[in-house]
């Protein structure tokens, strides 16, 4: 077995808490939410900032080829929380829940005002010269931001790479199904945000096109928590679970199943 590890490894970086690999077995990404520097090296400037590390497979084997982090990266944003490739390990979507920005939509700017809100990234192989971009070519937040959302707890990208899911385990709105009005009545019921991922030569345009809740949310069931996304090969079927759900088999609310969890299928 190859065994890999990064030079700058620190205590308690938390290194492999989450790991994807492309189609090919060609591409690595592990996230270390809990590393701590401010420029991917072995400081401690950053507490809890995190990074993610990038493999290649070149024949020789196994070969480090970076450490990415966010831009405008703050200490505590659990950057590599959450990690997703595309199939050919060209696109790479990196979550950081405890990204504090109060901005939403894409591409806005980077801020401190709130708390735990949430963000994701998403970076980009450039085919001409071979590298990885360290600046992503999309900044994303959810279209309606609030503290304690924790927006990118949870990404997945279909193997082609045109779509996008991002978990946000804390978002409250009681609202059912699919981009329905938003509310703060059900706390930490969860939503996914669905963004499309649209390539024409060297620009990429990446847009929300849903907000998905569960048919039937509740307090702290926490849609889409932890590494519950999963979508297929072009994008067209999205697959969300919520291990915190309190239903029967019936999806009845009943106290004898507290916490025995739900999957839900778009």
């Amino acid at each position: 077995a190859d065994f890999l590890k990064v030079l700058s490894i620190s205590d308690n970086d938390r290194f492999g808490e989450v790991v994807d690999i492309s189609f090919d077995g060609s591409v690595i990404a592990v996230g270390m939410p809990a590393e701590d520097s401010d420029d991917g090296s072995n400081n401690d400037n950053l507490p809890g900032s995190g990074a993610v590390a990038i493999f290649e497979q070149n024949g020789l084997g196994w070969q480090h080829e970076l450490n990415i982090k966010a831009s405008g990266m703050s200490a505590n944003d659990r950057f590599g929380e959450s990690v997703s490739l595309s199939g050919s390990g060209k696109l790479l979507a990196v979550g950081a829940s405890g990204e504090d920005s109060s901005s939403n939509g894409i591409n806005s700017t980077v801020n401190d005002d709130g708390s735990n809100t949430g963000a994701a990234y998403l970076y980009k192989r450039d085919d001409v010269l071979g590298n990885w971009n360290r600046v992503p070519i999309a900044y994303l937040k959810a279209s309606t931001t609030a503290d304690l959302d924790r927006f990118g707890v949870g990404v997945a990208l279909s193997s082609d790479g045109t779509v996008l899911a991002v978990g946000s385990m804390g978002e409250s709105s009681s609202s059912e199904g699919i981009d329905e009005s938003e509310n703060d009545a059900a706390p930490s019921a969860g939503a996914v945000y669905v963004f499309s991922v649209e390539t024409d030569g060297l620009a990429t345009t990446v847009e929300q096109v849903r907000r998905v809740k569960a048919s039937n949310p509740s307090e702290d069931d926490r849609l889409s928590n932890g590494a519950g996304l999963a979508l297929n090969d072009d994008g067209s079927v999205l697959v969300a679970t919520s291990a915190h759900e309190d239903s029967n088999s019936d999806g009845a609310e009943d106290p004898a199943a507290a916490e025995s969890g739900a999957a839900y299928v778009y």
